[in-house]
Order: structure tokens, then C-alpha cells, then sequence
């Protein structure tokens, strides 16, 4: 065992001369990989090389080289060989229409097989069925029945600031007591893996609102592209908005501009209103508006920091606070039902975004860590049957757009987002396989692409880790262990990822600096002017606001 870890170690650290790159981009022990009563007739190790690497002619053809590591420069080598599947992708065809949840292997075709012809499975193999719940091609039907639901009216809640693991939900060691969410969830679509777009509060509404991804933090100018409350105004629909945070004002995120009905108090109260004040505009705007189709967004501010200011520790007011912007919900969907709305309107209940672990004064969602970008998202559709479904499936706040525009009926152009509708009726279907999510302010900039594996933080100018940040999140949930340096294969493959959607995101007011750029001089504002491309100076007021809101010093 000391052999093969020392082995392991010095594989690792195995540089080309030339270039200084790792040759090996991981080492496994068999017993990691195999299982069964024959996993001692595998090779000790299981090695699988950096991109650019390749294994020895020599070795598929079962000669001994001189060298372990060797110059291969002949037109053939065994690279089709190798042990390590994920670098030598196949080809699966088959002329029947099937589900794929997961990425396909070999092993995987006998349970397959024994699933199409409806035959038991044998519990001594290593793949599994590549059908949903390893069902029949007959039986793969919707799992969720999803009654029509054009024409429905839309409750929009926003709960800014807000953890997944502080809605009991999710977490059964939450500290806040959520009843009124977690009764939606028990009614309704709650998406496990949900991430925001944009780990800051106005850009993050507007990805919402637009279901386009966008990097570099232009909300300003963003409404004069089409929005879904926009789309749903074409369509008949009353629609309104009331907000809890005075920053999302005209000048600094038009969001505004997209609803018939706005509510500037808090605005005009500067930071903002508690949850109490805006949910008593909802509940009187519902009213005024039940005769019709509504759209109707609601912002709930008081989880952000510093809270309610209730007393004992950080964690204590966190989730005090919550639990008050739980109980703004409640009132909300009672007023639905009083009114008797409650079964005809659709009700979407999330977090712009989320905290890192640290508690203070000001929320430290400036790390892409999941503490900031994992969000809880929770959809109510009445009549879905049945109730109370985990959606497993990786998810967005890019794809409610064309969710609700899916289940309402309403035409929207989809650009970024994808509908979620299928995943619902199907939950363990897969709606997209990765998500991207920034943050772009003072100088602070991360761009991040997730996968079910893998999760990879880039970081321009001003971060203070300005390296990448590689983690394996099926093994590290909690990102402790940066892998970057050890899991090139990996690393390269996510950086690619990122790359390609960075490039088709610059925008007016500037890429994405790389990591060592020089900040700005002064803190960016997340706002641009999409026809000079400038970036506006922010006045002593704009600078004031950002203070008392708590997002710059």
C-alpha cells in the first residue's frame, strides 16, 4: 500500500520538461473504479493522462517500455485503449426512443436491454438502466400529471438574500422555522439544485425577468430588451411589482420600466420597507385586479443583513428574519384564497441569491460558493398530480421565463433559459447538464460554470483569489478542496465550458477581466448605456445608497 501511494504521489507531480504541465491528470486504485470478487485481477492503478498525453504504443500491444513515461511521437498509439473512460467517449445508437437521465456507459446497456424487453434486473451488475426508474419503453410515461393551465394568473415572490439551508425544506437543520414555503413545496415543485444567474440583487431580477444570461453585471438597459412581464402585458395581463430594496430605482436597475404597476415606497424609504408594508400593496393590488388575468411580482428585502435586528447571535437574527419573510409569504397566498384565486394562479417562490457562511454586516455574496449561489426555488402549479415533488435536475433562474410562458401560455422568445416544464412532468429527467453564474461589482468579479461533477470559480480584478478554483462537488459539497492543480483533465474541460459561454456573453460595458487585470479605479456600477457602451461615474448619493444597503464600505 505504501508502494502504490507513493506511486500515486510522484505520478501526480509529474511535469513535462518543456512545458512545465502535469502529464497525469489523476491516479485511481482499482478497488476505487471495480467492485466484485475479480477486482484483484485489474491493474493496481488506474491512470489517466492530461490532455496532449498519450499512452504507449508499446503497452496495448502488451510490451514493457524501458521507461514509465516515455516520448510517443509515432502516428498510432493505444489512446483508444485507455482505462479511463471519460477521455475516450463512444458512440450509443439505438432505434428506440428512450430517456437518458445520466451520461451513457458499457455497462449500462445489459440493464438497458433487460428494461426495454421487461425483463427483472440482476442486482450483481455494475450499470444501470438508462430508463427513468429503470421502466419499460411503454411504462416511461409522465410521472406528474400537469393539468392545462393557460390563462393562469403568476405570484411572483422574491425572498432576497436568502439561503436554501435556511428554508426547513431543504434542510432539516435549518434553524428557521419556514411553514408557509415549505407548505408550497408540499403542493407543489421544489428544485433541489437551483442556482442564480447573478449573485447580486438587481442583475439577479433581471436574468428572472428577461431569462437571459448576461456577465458583466448591465442591468441598466437590460429592460429595453423584451421581458416576461412585458410579454405578459401583450397578452392581456394586468401586471405590477413592489419592491423591499430602495437600490433597484430607476437609475440603477430599470426593472421598474417592465410593470404597468410599480411601487416606488421603498424606493422613497431608503434602504427599503420591511415585508409587512409591501405584502399589504400586494394583497390590495390583487384585490383590485381578481376580475383579470395578474402578473405580480413581489420583492420581500428583510433577510438581507443587517435583518431584523432581533437580538442574540448572527445566525439567531438570519434566521429570526427569515422566518418573518416566511410569514409575508403566508399572508400572500391566504390572500389568494380568500379570494378564491388560489386555484388558478401559479405561485413562484425563490432567492435572488444567497450568503457565504460568514455573518455580518454586510452579505458576503461575493464568492460564487454555493452558500451564495445555490438557491431554494419552489413552483406552484394547481391541479399537479402528485403533490409534493424533489426536482434532482440542475436548474436556473435564466429558465423561468420560459417556464411560465410554457404553462400560461404566453408567447415569449426563449434565449438563454430552457422550460422546466418537462423536468416537472418527468422528475428525474434531466433539464439541462450545467449552469453559469456571476458576480460583477466594485471591482469584484467571479464568473462559475456547474455541473453535477464539477464546479469551476474563475476570478478577474480585484478578487482576492485570483487563481482558478476547481472543486469535485460529488465528493466536497462543502468546497474545502481546491483540485485545479490535480484534475487537469477536468480542469481544462470546465474552463472550456466557461469559456465558450463567456464568449457569447461580452457585452457593452466590458469582458470578463482575466485574473491579475488591473481593477477600475473606481467601484463598476452594474449598470451600462447599451448605445455609447459607457459606463456611467457613481455621484456621492449613488455611493451613499450602496453603503446603507451594505454592499460596499
Amino acid at each position: 500500500e505504501k508502494v502504490r501511494d507513493e506511486i500515486i504521489n510522484k505520478l501526480k507531480n509529474l511535469r513535462d520538461p518543456e512545458t512545465g504541465k502535469r502529464v497525469i491528470a489523476k491516479v485511481q486504485k482499482r478497488e476505487d473504479i471495480y467492485s466484485g470478487p475479480y477486482v484483484n485481477n485489474s491493474a493496481d492503478l488506474i491512470v489517466s493522462f492530461s490532455p496532449g498525453y498519450r499512452v504507449s504504443w508499446q503497452t496495448t500491444l502488451g510490451g514493457v517500455p524501458p521507461e514509465v513515461v516515455e516520448p510517443n511521437l509515432k502516428k498510432w498509439s493505444g489512446d483508444h485503449c485507455t482505462s479511463d473512460p471519460a477521455q475516450t467517449e463512444g458512440v450509443f445508437f439505438m432505434n428506440r426512443v428512450v430517456e437518458l437521465p445520466g451520461k451513457p456507459s458499457l455497462q449500462d446497456i445489459n440493464p438497458t436491454v433487460r428494461s426495454l424487453l421487461g425483463l427483472p434486473q440482476d442486482g450483481s451488475l455494475d450499470g444501470h438502466s438508462l430508463l427513468i426508474s429503470g421502466e419499460s419503453e411503454a411504462q416511461a410515461e409522465p410521472q406528474v400529471n400537469i393539468p392545462n393551465t393557460q390563462g393562469y394568473n403568476v405570484l411572483f415572490i422574491t425572498l432576497d438574500c436568502t439561503r436554501a439551508d435556511y428554508i426547513s425544506a431543504y434542510s432539516d437543520a435549518s434553524l428557521a422555522n419556514t411553514t408557509n414555503v415549505d407548505a408550497l413545496a408540499s403542493r407543489g415543485f421544489l428544485f433541489e439544485n437551483a442556482f442564480t444567474g447573478f449573485t447580486f440583487t438587481c442583475p439577479s431580477h433581471t436574468i428572472m425577468m428577461t431569462g437571459k444570461y448576461f456577465n458583466t453585471g448591465q442591468a441598466l438597459g437590460m429592460a429595453q430588451r423584451s421581458s416576461m412581464p412585458q410579454a405578459f402585458s401583450s397578452a392581456g395581463y394586468a401586471t405590477g411589482a413592489t419592491i423591499g430594496f430602495g437600490g433597484m430605482n430607476p437609475g440603477a436597475c430599470t426593472v421598474s420600466s417592465m410593470f404597468q404597476d410599480f411601487d416606488n415606497t421603498a424606493i422613497n424609504s431608503k434602504p427599503g420597507v420591511r415585508g409587512g408594508i409591501s405584502t399589504n400593496y400586494t394583497i390590495n393590488w390583487i384585490r383590485e385586479h381578481k376580475d383579470g388575468k395578474f402578473f405580480f411580482w413581489l420583492h420581500l428585502y428583510d433577510a438581507h443583513p443587517p435583518g431584523l435586528g432581533v437580538g442574540g447571535t448572527q445566525e439567531n437574527n438570519y434566521a429570526r428574519s427569515i422566518e418573518y419573510v416566511d410569514s409575508q409569504v403566508g399572508r400572500a397566498v391566504d390572500a389568494l384564497r380568500e379570494e378564491g384565486l388560489e386555484n388558478k394562479t401559479i405561485i413562484v417562490v425563490l432567492a435572488d441569491h444567497g450568503m457565504n457562511g460568514q455573518f455580518g454586516s454586510i452579505p458576503d455574496n461575493r464568492k460564487l460558493y454555493d452558500g451564495a449561489a445555490h438557491i431554494p426555488m419552489i413552483v406552484y402549479v394547481p391541479g399537479a398530480n402528485p403533490q409534493g415533488q424533489k426536482i434532482e435536475s440542475l436548474a436556473s433562474t435564466v429558465d423561468l421565463a420560459p417556464t411560465l410562458s410554457e404553462l400560461t401560455g404566453v408567447p415569449y422568445e426563449i434565449e438563454d433559459g430552457v422550460s422546466l416544464v418537462d423536468v416537472m412532468r418527468k422528475p428525474g429527467k434531466e433539464a439541462r447538464s450545467e449552469v453559469f453564474s456571476s458576480y460583477n461589482f466594485g471591482g469584484l468579479q467571479q464568473q462559475m460554470a456547474r455541473t453535477d461533477e464539477w464546479k469551476l470559480i474563475l476570478s478577474g480584478a480585484g478578487m482576492m483569489n485570483s487563481d482558478s478554483e476547481l472543486y469535485n462537488m460529488a465528493q466536497d459539497p462543502g468546497e474545502l478542496d481546491n483540485v485545479a492543480d490535480s484534475e487537469s483533465y477536468s480542469l481544462e474541460s470546465m474552463t472550456g465550458l466557461l469559456d465558450t459561454y463567456l464568449a457569447s456573453k461580452t457585452a457593452p460595458g466590458g469582458p470578463f477581466n482575466p485574473p491579475g487585470a488591473r481593477p477600475p479605479d473606481q467601484p463598476q456600477w452594474y449598470g451600462y448605456f447599451p448605445d455609447s457602451g459607457s459606463r456611467p461615474p457613481m455621484d456621492n448619493q449613488t455611493l451613499q445608497d450602496l453603503r446603507a444597503f451594505g454592499y460596499i464600505n
